[in-house]
């Protein structure tokens, strides 16, 4: 029978098992230059597109999606039905309502499809870059000015607020598309009950 040095001996010429890799973050946190179809960050969704994009170059849905789906339903619809029942009275209402209604929608989709500003998880973050914390529930370092949103399960770059209305966060990153998406919306609904109003007078 072999010796225990000649085991010894013999375990040392085996090729070493090569150490395990890290295991993947579920929530998908760390920041890579990748395009990604249906990945899952936190609770929200990359559809389509690269991390830190934008639409429509990026889809980006988040967990009130179904609300977001409303919120196209709720513009569509009306904005349709004005086109095909008013707007044959007029070109300037037919116009006037695919002008106001794609401006409505366009602003819509930037601030619902658009990363809102989530902190991801970079290797280059240490801790010491100032005025930055860590989140306990992401693991990332975040500027004081992101704030943790329960609902998506990540940190917003100043956060704003929870819209349900657009699926998700409203952040940094989509802030002016939202304000823009108010003013559109504002503009198209008073363009589509007084331009029902004149028809209907006028009539």
């Amino acid at each position: 029978p072999p010796t225990p040095e000649q085991i010894r001996a013999a375990r040392n010429k085996l090729p070493e098992t090569p150490a395990a890799p890290p295991p993947k973050d579920p929530r998908n946190l760390d920041y890579d230059e990748h395009c990604h179809c249906c990945l899952r960050v936190g609770a929200t969704w990359l559809i389509c597109g690269k991390k830190r994009g934008r639409w429509p170059l990026q889809w980006f849905v988040g967990p009130d999606w179904c609300c977001m789906l409303c919120t196209y339903t709720l513009v569509l619809v009306p904005t349709v039905a004005f086109i095909i029942f008013i707007g044959e009275h007029h070109w300037a209402a037919r116009y006037g309502a695919v002008l106001t209604g794609g401006a409505t929608l366009v602003a819509f989709s930037s601030a619902a499809c658009s990363d809102p500003g989530v902190i991801y998880r970079e290797a280059s973050q240490t801790g010491n870059e100032g005025d930055v914390h860590s989140c306990r529930r992401c693991d990332v370092i975040r500027p004081h000015e992101a704030r943790h949103c329960y609902e998506c399960q990540v940190c917003i770059d100043d956060l704003d607020h929870h819209c349900p209305w657009t699926g998700k966060c409203i952040g940094k990153r989509t802030l002016f598309a939202f304000h823009a998406f108010l003013i559109c919306l504002s503009v198209h609904i008073l363009f589509v009950v007084v331009g029902a109003i004149v028809v209907f007078a006028v009539k």
